[in-house]
C-alpha cells in the first residue's frame, strides 16, 4: 500500500518518503550524532537529522514530516559548539550572542512543533529505554526500512555523548549573557519530553 500511495503522490508532485520517515531535528552539541548511533544499533538504520528546518514544511508552510528533537542544556549545548570549533576566545562576543539567539529560534520553533522531545540527559544515562520509546511511539515498519539510509559504516561509532571531555570546554564563557529566553523555552520543551 506504501508503495502504490508512493506513487500517486510523485505523480501529482510530492515526496511521500520525506513525509513519512520522522526527522531528528536539533540545535547542534545536542546529541544527534549519538541518537542515531543508538537507533542504528537498534534497527540498522537512520534518520534523516539536521540543525536547520529543511523539508519540514511544504510550499504553503504545513508540516510534512513527524519532528523527533533533542533538548539539552542551553548552557552545555552553546559552550559544546563554541569549544568544538574554538569560538570561546575573547573578541567573539558577537558570534556567542547570535549562538545563544539561534538556541531561542530553534527551541521556540521546537516548542511549537515537534512531535517528540527526547532529554539529552535521559539520552545519556537510559539509552536504551528512550530508544525503545522513540521506535514505538514511530511505529517503523521493517517493511518501510529500505526508506531509511541503512549504510552499515557510522563516521560518530563511539561518539562521546558529551562534549565535556574536550580540552576546549569551558561553561564559564556564557556567564556575562542573559539565558532566561534559553532555559525559558528549553524548560517548556522538556514539559513535553517522553518520560523512561
Amino acid at each position: 500500500m506504501l508503495f502504490l500511495l508512493s506513487q500517486n503522490f510523485r505523480k501529482k508532485g510530492y515526496n511521500l518518503v520525506n513525509t513519512l520517515l520522522p526527522h531528528l531535528l536539533t540545535y547542534p552539541r545536542s546529541g544527534s550524532h549519538y541518537f542515531d548511533d543508538l537507533i542504528y544499533e537498534e534497527k540498522k538504520l537512520h534518520f534523516n537529522k539536521s540543525h536547520y528546518l529543511d523539508q519540514l514544511f511544504d510550499k504553503n508552510n504545513n508540516k510534512n514530516r513527524t519532528i523527533i528533537t533533542i533538548a539539552r542544556d542551553p548552557k552545555d549545548s552553546i559552550s559544546s559548539y563554541l569549544a568544538l570549533f574554538r569560538l570561546h576566545e575573547p573578541g567573539n562576543e558577537h558570534i556567542i550572542s547570535e549562538k545563544i539567539t539561534e538556541y531561542i529560534l530553534m527551541y521556540s520553533f521546537l516548542y511549537e512543533h515537534a512531535d517528540y522531545v527526547i532529554d539529552f540527559n535521559d539520552l545519556v544515562n537510559n539509552p536504551k529505554p528512550v530508544i525503545e520509546k522513540v521506535l514505538n511511539f514511530i511505529s517503523i515498519e521493517e517493511d518501510d526500512y529500505h526508506r531509511f539510509n541503512t549504510d552499515a559504516v557510522s563516521k560518530f561509532k563511539g561518539f562521546i555523548p558529551s562534549s565535556k571531555p574536550l580540552a576546549s570546554y569551558n561553561d564559564k564563557v556564557l556567564d556575562g549573557f542573559n539565558l532566561d529566553l534559553c532555559y525559558f523555552y528549553y524548560n517548556k520543551l522538556l514539559e513535553r519530553k517522553i518520560t523512561v
